[in-house]
């Protein structure tokens, strides 16, 4: 019997659509959907790291990502993935080799995977949070990256204590009884540009559902959140392929943007299943890259992404 319901899970699983909804009305609370990406816009587009994952829940032992990387118009080398948890560095790194091709001129979406292990066990129980960095090298030989604050609660057995080394950010809505996370983007020179989606359901929604969204490291950034919006993205097994949606934007804001944004979906206007929203910040400081292309300066920019399961 426990052979049957694994194998289960597992068809369950290899159905869920890592963009839009599910092929099948399937909810699994410790696969859920999230994403981070980097922006380097005009010129490089942008990265994506794609994950499912127990997002603010407990985990032990050795957590087992799957990962799904996508270079969108980027000319960029992706050579490795890490994980590091706030305040206490680096957990988890492997090494990758994925080359993105880009002219300047031709759309290019290029998407790859692989499974990553996250050993939980170099954390102390309590509630960390953490940062996926999946990195790349571009033209000009400097660092782009995505990171993250993605909340976990360890509960390791036998390691005695709790220490909550979570970001203050993320602290702050789970004390209050929500769920958030935070998506950023860092390219050589430029710091971090990062964006919190508070209310991530780690069950099915139905009714009326709110999210909130906000600029963390200022107000002065425009801050733009949209529901079911995706350029196409390639298979990359067992990661099915993505069509293209238009989506429907929410929220486009030029001010006040370190305020919370009430953002509040109304789940009886959508289809029972899987649907994704996602929060984006642009830092409003440009620069320019060394490239055969670039002839324009870039903007840095960090979205935070994740999928929901309606139920009505």
């Amino acid at each position: 019997m426990h052979s049957l319901r694994v194998l289960l899970s597992a068809l369950i699983l290899s159905l869920l659509t890592p963009h839009g909804r599910a092929q099948q009305p399937v909810f699994d609370s410790r696969s859920i959907p999230i994403e981070v990406q980097g922006w380097w816009s005009t010129e490089f587009g942008h990265i994506h790291c794609t994950t499912r994952m127990p997002v603010g829940q407990e985990v032990a032992g050795n957590l087992v990502l799957p990962i799904r990387g996508v270079l969108h118009n980027n000319p960029s080398n992706a050579y490795t993935f890490r994980v590091d948890a706030a305040n206490i560095g680096t957990i988890s790194k492997q090494a990758i080799n994925f080359q993105g091709a880009y002219d300047g001129a031709n759309e290019s979406n290029q998407s790859f995977a692989f499974n990553h292990t996250v050993p939980t066990t170099k954390m102390p129980n309590g509630w960390q949070t953490l940062r996926l960095r999946l990195t790349v090298r571009t033209p000009d030989r400097q660092v782009f990256t995505t990171s993250s604050e993605i909340p976990v609660y360890v509960n390791n057995p036998n390691r005695g204590g709790r220490s909550d080394l979570a970001t203050r950010e993320v602290l702050q809505t789970i004390n209050a009884g929500s769920i958030s996370f935070i998506g950023k983007g860092w390219y050589t020179g430029f710091d971090y540009s990062n964006v919190q989606l508070d209310g991530v359901p780690i069950k099915p929604v139905k009714g009326l559902h709110t999210f909130r969204a906000r600029v963390v490291e200022g107000g002065d950034r425009r801050l733009a959140v949209s529901l079911d919006k995706t350029h196409a993205i390639p298979a990359a097994s067992p990661w099915p392929a993505v069509p293209a949606a238009v989506g429907q934007v929410l929220l486009d804001s030029f001010a006040a943007n370190s305020s919370w944004k009430v953002i509040r979906v109304d789940t009886t206007k959508l289809t029972n299943g899987w649907h994704h929203i996602a929060a984006q910040v642009e830092s409003g400081t440009g620069g320019f890259s060394q490239c055969s292309f670039c002839t324009r300066a870039n903007e840095l920019g960090g979205v935070a992404k994740v999928w929901f399961y309606v139920q009505n």
